[in-house]
């Protein structure tokens, strides 16, 4: 289907074109890998990986005179007509956007398509793959066109440039594309491959285990609530989540003067009555680390320290500063007005000094975490004067954040969030703003609300289908690029319950970082319990098995993710299942599919109805309501008594269950469970129909399941310590008698 050692050599020999002082020119390089263009004589790169070869372009100029090198088109390739039956061909439309990206026939959208840094092609087993592998100067387009026959007329990998001269002696050499030797692979590991090539080749510093936090009551609004009151308040009803695993507490711009980007080092007194720097004591006091939201490239018209950068700020060609809009996300002042906005150019070294100075005094005052937003106005536009390669100086800026913040600081990104950002962030952003509540701002959708319940305007509310779509889209980058985030998480009534619980089920299957966005003092118990059932957070992502499989999510939008988790004591998988179609769908779930060993015989334990499905062996059907998630549990079934499920986490049992085992000669199961002291919870366990509990003076409940004639025990724990031991002593009986029969 795909030779990939004629799409190699085409390369090696130079099919390439370069922008040159407003010219294009194109290269045939007959073999050589050299050439010149004029003063410009250019070399193409190769590196030879184990399932790869990676491709990179350097251009040096060989006069006296500086030339303007724009676009680069790396390599271009396109199909012959003599393929065969190209039949189900799907494309990974990946746009490396908060939007919508999606797998879909190669026949949508009229057949053209703009992915980026990688472009990916399948029947679902034959796959070609060409991705970008460094990110230092540019994000590489793969503008494709196919034909109605699934024929791939034309592939080019384009290097969009901001002009950029090169001067006399200088030389430039592109990032690199990687070209992968697949033919008859599957695609979803393709996918995950390449992504850990990226990581092997660009070493970034990315956390493991990933963490939550809180904010002040994001959707709780009312004019006598300032921020410090809001925050103290969630501070004194915290209870147990600091010991769960809720780390940052997060301040977001009301911490600046007026709300502006820009005042920086300026505290906002009003709604911090007795002094920002107090409130964070406050808050460390109370066991979590403070953050703050910013923009290090944002300063609005009227920011104290305006004037001052004014001279710094990113410049339309003509020399006047380049605005960026109005800045919505403050009240506006008296008259009604907001402020313009502008962006500091991360070409000027005064930049680096001013935000290093923000940050280092933010280091001295405890920060050691921060939402880095709005990103993409940190980039020149159309129409802007430039400094350096395309992103050149905007990367190495990014890449430096770090080094000036308290060590061990986080950094996530927001909007403007994108693969380049490798290196530079230890999380991001890959959705739009997921259960985020707006200001009662009249130029907000949800004005006078807050959020919209069963959908989205824009980034208010929860927009389900964008949030779970991108988890499965965006999985391959987790612990490759970054840690992938979803945004927020807010659960409180009068949410329904559905909607909850597929917010809970999204945070609790996922390794995501999530912020808590309820007001804690009024937050319903019921839906608190909610918020601890994704606490601690999880170390992996889940794996989309059905991500080139379902390609018609837009008509019909169905998700399945697979989650392994491996303990000392066994392996088990959580399944999620998200129906977000106003009607039920029933799917046919096989172990194949799943991504399972097939051919075992599994026990299934559905998670949110609380109910212990029976067994399977190579598949089981199962029916999911409209608007909903189901959770299942599947493990290998054991010939004796075992751990089913528990309802205190999604995971159920990957944080709250530490040992377990099973001793064959006493007949007994013993384990460990753990927790916060003053929670509590149950364990749920099965055992065969030959065993019994020799008596009832151990705290259990025994149930029978009419399914096969199990036992499902309930065990209740309340952890007076973090640890807590069990231990349920069986012997073996004659087993049910065929006498009875179970009534249904």
């Amino acid at each position: 289907m795909f030779n990939h050692s004629k799409l190699a050599a085409k390369i090696a020999t130079g099919d390439f074109s370069v922008v040159l002082d407003g010219q294009r020119r194109c290269a045939v390089a007959n073999g050589s890998g050299t050439g010149t263009f004029g003063s410009i004589a250019w070399k193409v790169n190769s590196v030879r990986g184990s399932r790869y070869t990676m491709y990179s372009l350097t251009l040096t100029n060989r006069g006296e005179s500086p030339v303007d090198v724009g676009d680069i088109v790396l390599f271009t390739h396109a199909e012959d007509d003599t393929l065969g039956d190209l039949g189900g061909r799907i494309i990974y439309d990946f746009r490396n956007s908060l939007g919508s990206n999606y797998v879909a026939p190669v026949t949508a959208f009229g057949g053209v398509f703009n992915d980026c840094p990688m472009f990916l092609v399948t029947d679902g087993k034959r796959t070609l793959l060409a991705a970008q592998m460094t990110f230092q100067f540019n994000e590489m387009h793969f503008k494709s066109a196919f034909g109605q026959d699934g024929r791939l007329l034309k592939m080019e990998c384009l290097l969009q440039a901001a002009s950029c001269p090169l001067l006399p002696g200088a030389s430039f050499t592109t990032d690199s594309v990687a070209l992968y030797d697949y033919d008859e692979r599957d695609p979803l590991e393709v996918l995950y491959e390449w992504a850990d090539d990226v990581r092997t080749v660009n070493q970034p510093d990315i956390p493991e285990q990933t963490w939550a936090g809180l904010v002040s009551g994001t959707l709780y609004s009312g004019a006598n609530y300032t921020t410090e009151g809001k925050t103290l308040c969630q501070l004194e009803n915290l209870g147990n989540l600091p010991k769960l695993g809720v780390k940052y507490y997060w301040i977001s711009i009301s911490n600046l003067l007026n709300e502006r980007p820009g005042n920086w080092l300026y505290p906002n007194d009003k709604q911090f009555p007795h002094g920002l720097r107090n409130l964070l004591d406050r808050i460390r006091a109370a066991g979590m680390e403070p953050g703050f939201w910013l923009n290090p490239f944002a300063i609005t018209s009227d920011a104290i320290d305006f004037e001052r950068m004014k001279p710094y700020l990113i410049r339309k060609k003509d020399g006047t500063p380049a605005s960026r809009g109005t800045w919505l996300h403050a009240k506006p002042d008296a008259n009604g007005n907001l402020p313009e906005l502008f962006a500091l150019d991360p070409a000027y070294p005064e930049v680096y000094d001013y935000i290093a100075n923000v940050l280092r005094t933010y280091a001295s005052w405890g920060i050691r975490y921060y939402m880095i937003d709005f990103l993409a106005q940190g980039r020149y536009q159309e129409g802007e004067r430039s400094s350096g390669y395309a992103l050149e100086n905007y990367l190495r800026f990014m890449r430096k954040l770090k080094a000036y913040a308290a060590p061990g600081t986080h950094f996530l990104a927001a909007t403007g969030a994108s693969i380049v950002h490798i290196g530079a962030i230890s999380s991001s952003r890959i959705g739009l703003d997921y259960c985020e509540g707006r200001p009662l701002h009249k130029h907000w959708p949800s004005y006078p609300a807050t959020y919209v319940i069963g959908g989205s305007l824009r980034s208010s509310g929860a927009p389900q289908r964008n949030a779970v779509n991108n988890m499965a889209m965006w999985a391959f980058a987790d612990k490759a690029f970054f840690r992938c985030n979803s945004n927020l998480m807010v659960v409180d009534k009068p949410i329904p319950l559905s909607e909850a619980r597929m917010t809970t089920t999204l945070y609790g299957i996922s390794s995501s970082p999530v912020f808590l966005g309820d007001y804690l003092k009024e937050l319903d118990p019921e839906r608190k319990g909610l918020l601890k059932k994704i606490l601690p957070r999880g170390k992996e992502m889940p794996l989309p098995v059905d991500l080139f499989t379902q390609v018609n999510v837009d008509q019909d939008f169905v998700r399945v993710f697979r989650l392994e988790i491996q303990k000392p004591w066994g392996t088990y998988y959580i399944c999620s299942i998200f129906n977000l179609n106003d009607t039920l769908r029933t799917l046919r779930l096989t172990d194949a599919f799943l991504r399972i060993p097939v051919g075992k015989r599994y026990r299934l334990y559905d998670f949110w109805n609380e109910e212990y499905r029976g067994t399977f062996t190579g598949e089981t059907e199962v029916e999911v309501p409209a608007q909903s998630a189901m959770v299942l549990r599947i493990e290998e079934c054991k010939e004796h008594p075992w751990l089913l499920s528990t309802d205190i986490t999604v995971r159920q049992g990957d944080a709250e269950v530490t040992a377990l085992k099973w001793d064959e000669k006493a007949l007994c199961l013993t384990g460990t469970a753990h927790r916060a002291p003053g929670e509590e919870g149950n364990l749920f366990f099965i055992a065969p129909d030959k065993f019994k509990i020799v008596n009832d003076n151990y705290g259990f409940l025994v149930f029978k399941s009419a399914k096969d004639m199990s036992l499902v025990i309930k065990k209740h724990l309340v952890f007076d310590a973090e640890d807590v031991d069990f231990k349920i002593p069986f012997e073996l009986w004659e087993g049910t008698s065929d006498k009875f029969k179970v009534e249904r």
